[in-house]
């Protein structure tokens, strides 16, 4: 099995995955005039997809442990095809909320087994250069899907989008098939009693600097979702962008991300010594002073002072996102070596419930939506910096436990 190739398709599915958010987003103000409905209902097909992904990284982890990974993925995605169409086939926004969760819980499948396909067979620096590539596939897909919606937006409607999404499942299934062999070699017998499967879970996130590390995610997360779900309304709704121009903001926020992960790559292949938790604070200082940005942009009344403030800090928060988010997985794995399926797990399902609140948080702003995204970007990332101060002081109370010890 040639391990380019096998990186490169777990990359295409995490960006496929990731698309099912972004690709409709320039649609979304076209879905809330065909639905004749609301701002916050429209949202929601955010929210509850990141709650079902959030739900279901908790198990396909595990049952990619017992049944192996390929035949999971295999049934993943021909679900994900099929839910797909019957998105774009949806009669009302009450239906489309009910199959978007359903949705985010086969996503999900990507977001863990991809990465644990990966580190059945890589270690090291090469396990890390290929996690990175898959996080890229959260560049490539706001970069990429946007503008790709747009389109299929103009040239056909909002439907065409998830239309989209079940043909790119179906291309995935059979280049599965085709080059990707079974990678679990320690497969279990059966699945864990259900008390052991959550016992493994509560262990793991009660390890103080997991769960710390974990917030941190969280609240990354959290303003990123942020943006995606009032982002259009901004741009298209508050500063008459069209749906093109808006795919192109969302061009310039991936680059930033792609900045901001390259970065980190390049300090942890020059400095090795250098530890993840100092990455990330680095790239949570970049996304204060984004929120910085935004609430000098509630006191301006001038159209091309909002346009340039709001970018700005879109980029900024996107370059943070990118500098942070591999070493944040890392660092997370660190602590668990031999429960990566349950850490990995544990740390995604709070990801994405952390993504599912900032989307509701943000929609709950649909008088002034640049003044909520101010508030939830600016209250987060305050609490960003407080959590490095915690971390780094539990710390150094466990060293000085340590010496007292010897």
């Amino acid at each position: 099995m040639n391990k380019k190739i096998v990186s490169y398709l777990m990359f295409a599915m995490i960006t496929l995955a990731v698309s099912t958010t972004d690709i409709y987003v320039p649609a979304m103000p076209e879905m809330t005039r065909y639905f004749d409905t609301t701002v916050a209902l429209v949202g929601l097909t955010i929210t509850t997809m990141l709650i079902g992904m959030a739900f279901g990284t908790l198990v396909w982890g595990v049952f990619s442990d017992t049944y192996g990974r390929r035949p999971v993925l295999i049934i993943s995605l021909i679900i994900y095809s099929l839910i797909s169409l019957l998105i774009a086939c949806s009669p009302n926004i009450y239906c489309v909320i009910i199959l978007r969760f359903f949705q985010g819980v086969i996503t999900s499948v990507f977001a863990i087994v991809c990465r644990l396909v990966l580190n059945d067979f890589l270690e090291g620096q090469e396990l890390f250069r290929a996690m990175n590539l898959l996080n890229l596939g959260l560049v490539l897909s706001p970069a990429i899907a946007p503008v790709i919606g747009a389109q299929l937006s103009t040239w056909f409607d909002w439907r065409a989008n998830f239309t989209f999404s079940c043909v790119g499942g179906v291309i995935m299934l059979l280049l599965l098939l085709k080059y990707v062999k079974e990678t679990n070699k320690n497969k279990k017998e059966k699945l864990p009693p259900l008390l052991i499967w959550f016992g493994d879970y509560f262990k793991v996130i009660r390890h103080t600097h997991y769960s710390i590390n974990n917030i941190m995610i969280m609240a990354n997360y959290a303003i990123y979702f942020a943006f995606i779900t009032i982002s259009s309304f901004i741009y298209v709704t508050d500063l008459n962008f069209s749906p093109t121009l808006f795919a192109l903001m969302l061009l310039f926020a991936s680059g930033s991300y792609f900045l901001g992960s390259y970065y980190a790559k390049f300090i942890k292949s020059r400095y090795e010594n250098r530890k993840y938790i100092d990455i990330m604070l680095v790239a949570d200082l970049i996304t204060l002073a984004g929120a910085f940005l935004l609430l000098i942009n509630c006191f301006s009344h001038y159209y091309w002072v909002q346009v340039i403030l709001i970018s700005l800090a879109l980029g900024l928060t996107r370059f943070g996102f990118g500098l942070m988010f591999t070493p944040g997985q890392m660092r997370a794995l660190e602590f668990f070596p031999d429960k990566s399926g349950f850490a990995l797990g544990a740390c995604f399902f709070l990801m994405f419930l952390s993504g599912s609140f900032g989307a509701a948080w943000v929609s709950c702003f649909h008088r002034n939506h640049m003044l909520g995204l101010a508030v939830v970007v600016t209250t987060l990332t305050l609490m960003l910096i407080f959590l490095h101060y915690l971390d780094r002081r539990w710390l150094k109370m466990l060293r000085k436990i340590a010496l007292i010890k010897k």
